[in-house]
């Protein structure tokens, strides 16, 4: 059966991320309003944690974003490329194809 909070609502666990306790779990109640019940379920970091940990983190979001923006420029050069490829295929069946059809021959 789940742990509850003094308020009745289901104690759960989280990760904290702030400076001083990176990665550091913990258990509190489900409302993030409620401030009744809140302990740490592990020993705190070691100082060197706490200063390796956020950088780590700013680094993974730096590259998040990088490849979001990259991902945008693949799709619209796809886009482009498909594009071209239409234009190319119109082009050599209007000087290619078409010159030496018989219709109506």
């Amino acid at each position: 059966m789940a742990e509850k909070c003094l308020c009745g609502n289901v104690v759960i666990q989280q990760t904290s991320w702030t400076q001083t306790n990176p990665g550091r779990r913990f258990a509190a109640c489900v409302d993030r309003r409620c401030n009744k019940l809140s302990r740490w379920l592990e020993e705190p970091v070691c100082s060197r944690a706490q200063v390796i940990i956020p950088g780590l983190l700013r680094r993974i979001n730096k590259l998040e974003e990088e490849k979001m923006e990259l991902e945008a420029k693949l799709t619209k050069n796809v886009v482009i490329i498909q594009i071209l490829e239409f234009i190319f295929m119109l082009a050599y069946n209007t000087l290619f194809c078409f010159p030496h059809c018989s219709v109506g021959h």
